[in-house]
């Protein structure tokens, strides 16, 4: 595919999902973007032109960063397969990445949640001038630069996230994308808030019935040991946030990076283990059902052995079904 200009970089957890997010986003847009998902999990359904799928069994900031050396857009976007973006995203994209000087900048998106849209709205009230509120354009063309809160997720040169040094892999699954804002403040590379660039979390519908599910996602699961690694990263000894990185960046080597996880292998170990235990259980399940139903087969059969007066119906049933 050419003139490929945005690509998003999915790790393929429920891999399903992306072909919504695809059909969200081809909406009245060009092929002016590529999804790459990586990971264990393959698609069932039949993959388009500008979608690409590769197999690789290793940690969640590793897929990611295959995805990366492996894509063809100017841009790379990072984002999961859980959410949806607002119609004509593509088309609002490419106009802002035209406006502003993307080598010294880059485009934050925001979590469409309630609060945190009227803490930005508020935000836009007291910068932009009362002629342009009267005329409710506050939602076309507002940059909002240097806006104080984390974002979700960017766009960024893909020069610039190679200039960078990429995702650190000491991390496994989260906290990776604070570390990256954080490095690219370092760097002296401002951050740009547009009100039209968001996402919104896909959240299933609730149902009396059905219970909750106890199950925790790889991400929960990794949030307090990719914490205690981006605090010392970030934190010093008396609590206080630092303007420079205490840790030089270690970024993830070529060599072998498709089949082996790098750096803690020890803690991706085990939560690889809790997961192929899950899916032991639940083979287990059916080969006990199995089991069970064999065992009660053979002991109907015995009793009908026994039994004078089920002999007769019983050897026509074997001649049927084969059971002795």
């Amino acid at each position: 595919m050419h003139n490929i200009k945005f690509s998003f970089i999915i790790p393929s957890i429920s891999a399903d999902n992306c072909l919504r997010l695809y059909n969200n986003l081809i909406k009245k847009s060009k092929y002016i973007f590529e999804i790459i998902m990586v990971g264990p999990n393959r698609p069932i359904f039949k993959l388009p032109l500008n979608f690409i799928y590769i197999y690789s069994d290793v940690k969640i900031t590793q897929c990611l960063e295959i995805a990366v050396r492996n894509s063809n857009g100017e841009y790379i976007i990072p984002s999961v397969d859980d959410i949806l973006f607002p119609p004509y995203f593509i088309k609002t994209l490419n106009r802002y990445t035209k406006i502003v000087d993307m080598k010294k900048t880059y485009i934050g998106l925001w979590h469409f949640n309630n609060t945190f849209k009227n803490e930005i709205m508020n935000f836009v009230k007291r910068t932009v001038p009362s002629q342009e509120n009267k005329r409710k354009k506050i939602y076309t063309n507002v940059p909002l630069f240097s806006y104080e809160k984390m974002v979700m997720s960017l766009v960024l040169k893909k020069d610039i996230w190679y200039k960078i040094g990429g995702i650190d892999r000491r991390f496994i699954a989260s906290y990776w994308m604070e570390d990256m804002q954080k490095r690219l403040e370092e760097k002296s590379i401002k951050k740009v808030v547009f009100l039209e660039c968001f996402f919104h979390e896909v959240r299933p519908l609730k149902r009396k019935n059905i219970k909750k599910q106890k199950r925790k996602s790889i991400t929960i699961k990794c949030l307090p040991y990719d914490k205690k690694i981006y605090e010392t990263f970030w934190i010093k000894p008396n609590r206080k946030h630092s303007d420079k990185r205490l840790v030089p960046v270690e970024s993830f080597v070529n060599k072998n990076i498709m089949w082996f996880s790098q750096y803690n292998n020890e803690e991706w170990e085990k939560i690889q283990r809790k997961r192929n235990k899950r899916k032991g259980y639940f083979k287990n399940i059916f080969e006990n059902y199995y089991r069970k139903r064999i065992k009660r087969i053979k002991n109907e059969s015995i009793y009908y052995r026994n039994n004078r007066f089920c002999r007769k119906s019983f050897s026509r049933l074997s001649i049927r079904t084969n059971i002795r």
